[in-house]
C-alpha cells in the first residue's frame, strides 16, 4: 500500500550520506533521522541531503489511498474479484465486491483508531447508523 522509494532516490541518499553500499534497513533508518530533525526545524532551508531524507522517509510511512494507475487499478478490482468469488465458494452465495469493501472499510476503521488516527472514526453497523440518521431528521 506504501509506493516504495525509487531506485534512483535511494542511490543517491546512499551518496549524500557516504555510503554507496548501505542496506536499505540502514538507509530507512538515516532518513528517517535526518527528516525528523528538519522537520523540528520546520521543514526550513533544507540541504540536498534533508530533502532527500524527506522524500525516502515519507515514502516509507505514506499510504497510498488510490490506484497509481490503470494497470493498478485493475490488479486491485481482480484480487477483490477473486477473493469474492473464493468466499461464496465457500458457502457466502450472496457476497459481493460491494460487502467485502464494507467489511474490509469496518476493520481498517478500528485499527486506524487503535494506531492513533486524529480522524473522526464510528464503529456503527448499518442499523445504527440509519438511526443516527433518522434521528437528527
Amino acid at each position: 500500500m506504501a509506493p516504495p522509494p525509487t531506485e534512483k532516490s535511494i542511490q543517491s541518499f546512499k551518496k549524500l550520506i557516504g555510503k554507496p553500499r548501505a542496506q536499505k534497513k540502514t538507509v530507512l533508518k538515516e532518513a528517517e533521522k535526518i527528516a525528523k530533525a528538519w522537520a523540528k526545524r520546520g521543514f526550513k532551508n533544507g540541504t540536498p541531503l534533508e530533502r532527500a531524507a524527506n522524500t525516502i522517509y515519507k515514502s516509507s510511512i505514506e499510504l497510498r489511498d488510490a490506484p497509481i494507475n490503470v494497470g493498478d487499478r485493475k490488479f486491485q478490482q481482480s484480487v477483490t474479484e477473486d477473493a469474492v468469488s473464493a468466499l461464496r465458494n465457500e458457502g457466502w452465495d450472496d457476497m459481493t465486491v460491494a460487502d467485502l469493501q464494507a467489511i474490509v472499510w469496518y476493520h481498517e476503521k478500528r485499527r486506524m483508531r487503535e494506531y492513533g488516527s486524529r480522524a473522526p472514526i464510528d464503529e456503527l453497523d448499518f442499523s445504527d447508523a440509519a438511526k443516527q440518521y433518522w434521528t437528527k431528521k
